[in-house]
């Protein structure tokens, strides 16, 4: 696999000599399996006209593509330009004799053999599935001949004694460096410690041999790091994202630490102190002591419990265990973290996927060098059986045993499904997602939340309880069968906080439920509805919702900021969209005169969003100047990143809110109108029989956008919603927008 980390364009000395360049392809999204990378785009000179585009790796030219593919669109640009018609390049480049890593210089060679330096990229090749998990396996099986090795004996604690001044300030001085740092650029500086322990002037952790790297970790160096840092990036990710964002006081715990691999990332986000490593191996931990020194290190057992409080950890992950431990054992670690995990704290770790039971077959009919290859051979004999029990929502479990100290009922190969995790790992902790996806991880990915109020938490110890919010969610509506298959068809990276919200809708008959968070489904509510008013009322079905979730996996970066929503009803849409989106601010209106349940204003209040959370009731959508003055007010004249209609659905009043609202879009925000089709529909011609149909604005829409597309770049319409992408015309030239005055219509003969 390769995937393009980054394409700069270099600044240009002397400005004369292009008309300009544009590189179309390879871009951050470009990935190919093949060794070879498409390099195709333009470059016009201005005072010599350049005939080719050399791609030179470590100063050596790998490869001089002719500039003279046809290209019409610069042609229709410049049009003073006689060769810009030609102006264009296009060619596979070889990279398969390169190395991991490259950065490639991209220069334009002129017809009088002058250079100029335009771009860099930069690209990383990623190792085939097949080598991933032999290299993954490769590490666990030197990790347990070093298991195996291990007499019985007490268990040293390793947990480091007060730092002295020297390292406390050596503690201090690191953090304070780091954190103005991006998290790429802290993954160079890491990488380059690795030959120079000192960066900047400040001491960076320091690394075990090379081999003992490899045998652990199946890699070493760069490499090794690079495996590190995606899974630290994944960590930082969804702890924003579920409401613990990384701070310096944050308490983070490392499951099965090694030499810190990836402990040493966090020194750029969390004080040194408030940083955890366990393992079963003393080697690792005292590697850690002596290495790295900054954190805390101890040796634990292969089961609970640990010396750790109730409520001790923002964050616990752990990389390649969960793929090791048996079903019994594992269980006993989940619950252990349930204990350990503060309110709100989440849990991340990786496990086998169901692609690794083919990889088992795959390894029958040879002979292996290494004896593990042999045990896996052996493991999951009936591919199809293992296959199907996946798929059920079983634990799969291959005993290929451990030596004397770890015996196959213990250590041997895990495959955890998503029905199973959903199933059992949800009496400790509240299921938030599932990843697989080899192009991020060799490994598939397990996220869990602690419930802020502890309601699962019957069957672990509870004495040390924090009192937080109490938004009540019954043991029967967490409890689902194993029938249930989370969805795990998108990566976390890149992909919008809306997204992955929507995924962890948890739907039932009568009420779905979001990160604790019960919203009745109104119109299917019983008699036997149990939990009275302590909770939030929704009017949106699960097809309204599946639209939107269509819409948002096509634009995986879409994160608003600033959002209004128009027609809020008893309130549950607010927090319904509000816990989706997680915007900086949510303001919403509604013509009811009314004020907001006492169920809502706990929930803003327990959640500190006050200054986040608004509603307005008594609100005319069309009245405009009351809109203007609300959104001036709330958003300070800072752009809106998404405005929802779920109002009236009347065709003129809708009408009014968008002309009032779409200018105060960004470009590239959305304006959305749910139930645009009323007309159209069976059944409910006696509530709007005398209504102009709101479709007729949806058709206006489209003309605006065939019109011109600097008012609207695109219109996406779903059965329940209609999307309207806003273009590039500056705010001032719509301050007194009418619709019709962009509709353009050829008058009739």
């Amino acid at each position: 696999m390769i995937q393009i980390q980054e394409v700069v364009n270099l600044p240009l000395n002397d400005p004369e000599l292009l008309w300009g360049f544009n590189i179309d392809t390879p871009n951050t999204s470009y990935k190919t399996d093949k060794y070879e990378v498409l390099f195709a785009g333009w470059i016009l000179g201005k005072k010599a006209q350049v005939v080719s585009i050399e791609v030179i790796s470590s100063g050596r030219a790998i490869q001089k593509i002719p500039v003279n593919y046809s290209r019409p669109d610069v042609a229709q640009t410049y049009t003073e330009v006689s060769h810009a018609g030609t102006s264009g390049f296009l060619a596979q480049v070889g990279v398969s004799e390169l190395s991991t890593e490259v950065e490639l210089l991209i220069q334009a060679v002129f017809s009088d053999q002058s250079r100029l330096p335009i771009s860099m990229v930069k690209f990383q090749k990623k190792l085939p599935f097949l080598e991933q998990v032999k290299a993954d396996l490769a590490r666990s099986q030197t990790r347990l001949k070093q298991i195996q090795t291990e007499q019985e004996r007490p268990q040293p604690n390793y947990f480091k004694p007060p730092l002295s001044a020297t390292y406390q300030k050596q503690n201090d001085s690191l953090l304070k460096y780091a954190t103005h740092l991006s998290d790429q650029e802290w993954l160079e500086v890491i990488v380059k410690s690795v030959e120079h322990p000192f960066v900047d002037g400040i001491e960076l952790p320091g690394f075990p041999p090379d081999d003992i790297q490899r045998n652990i970790v199946g890699s070493s160096g760069k490499q090794a790091l690079g495996e590190g840092f995606n899974f630290y990036s994944e960590i930082k990710r969804y702890a924003a994202n579920l409401g613990v964002p990384l701070t310096r006081d944050s308490h983070i715990l490392d499951f099965g630490c090694g030499w810190a691999q990836m402990m040493r990332f966090f020194l750029k986000d969390v004080v040194a102190d408030n940083l955890y490593g366990i393992d079963v191996d003393p080697a690792m931990i005292d590697i850690c002591v002596n290495t790295v020194r900054q954190g805390n290190y101890s040796v634990v057992k292969p089961e609970p419990p640990t010396q750790f409080s109730n409520n001790s950890f923002d964050v616990v992950y752990a990389y390649s265990v969960f793929s090791h431990l048996s079903e019994p054992v594992h269980i006993k670690w989940v619950e252990e973290f349930s204990r350990i995990l503060k309110p709100g704290g989440i849990l991340i770790v990786t496990t086998q996927a169901r692609r690794f039971i083919e990889f088992c077959r795959s390894l029958r009919g040879q002979n292996h060098e290494f004896a593990w290859y042999n045990a896996l051979a052996n493991s999951f004999l009936d591919t199809e059986a293992a296959f199907a029990d996946y798929d059920n929502g079983k634990f799969l479990y291959s005993p290929t045993g451990g030596g004397p100290t770890r015996p196959a009922s213990f250590y041997g190969e895990a495959v955890v499904s998503p029905g199973y995790v959903k199933r059992e790992w949800t009496k400790y902790l509240t299921f938030c997602d599932f990843v697989d996806d080899p192009t991020l991880l060799p490994q598939a990915v397990i996220i869990m939340q602690k419930p802020v109020n502890n309601s699962l938490s019957s069957q672990i110890d509870t004495t040390e309880v924090e009192s937080a919010s109490v938004f009540p969610l019954p043991q029967e509506i967490v409890h689902l069968n194993a029938s249930w298959q989370p969805k795990s068809k998108y990566s976390s990276r890149n992909t919008s906080i809306a997204l992955l919200a929507i995924e962890k809708l948890l739907w039932q008959k009568d009420r779905v439920i979001l990160n604790n968070l019960v919203f009745r489904l109104e119109e299917n509510k019983d008699n036997n509805w149990e939990l009275g008013e302590d909770c939030f009322i929704l009017y949106k079905p699960k097809i309204l919702l599946d639209q939107y979730e269509r819409f948002f996996s096509t634009h995986q970066e879409f994160n608003p900021d600033n959002v209004v929503e128009l027609g809020m009803w008893e309130g549950g849409s607010v927090a319904f969209w509000f816990e989706i989106f997680k915007p900086k601010k949510h303001i919403a209106i509604d013509l009811q005169a009314r004020a907001d349940s006492p169920y809502f204003q706990k929930y803003v209040s327990d959640r500190g969003l006050q200054n986040r959370l608004r509603t307005y009731w008594h609100t005319n959508q069309a009245d405009s100047g009351r809109l203007n003055e609300i959104v001036k007010q709330e958003f300070n004249d800072q752009p809106l990143d998404l405005v929802m209609d779920d109002a009236s659905h009347y065709y003129e009043l809708t009408k009014i809110s968008f002309e009032t609202l779409f200018p105060l879009i960004r470009p590239g925000g959305f304006y959305v109108i749910e139930d645009w089709a009323w007309w159209h529909w069976k059944g409910i011609e006696k509530y709007y029989s005398e209504a102009t149909p709101l479709s007729k604005l949806i058709f206006e829409l489209v003309e605006a956008a065939g019109t011109s597309h600097e008012i609207i770049k695109n219109i996406v319409i779903y059965e329940s919603i209609v999307i309207v992408e806003r273009g590039d015309l500056i705010i001032q030239e719509l301050s007194d927008f009418k619709l019709d005055n962009y509709i353009y219509r050829h008058p009739r003969t």
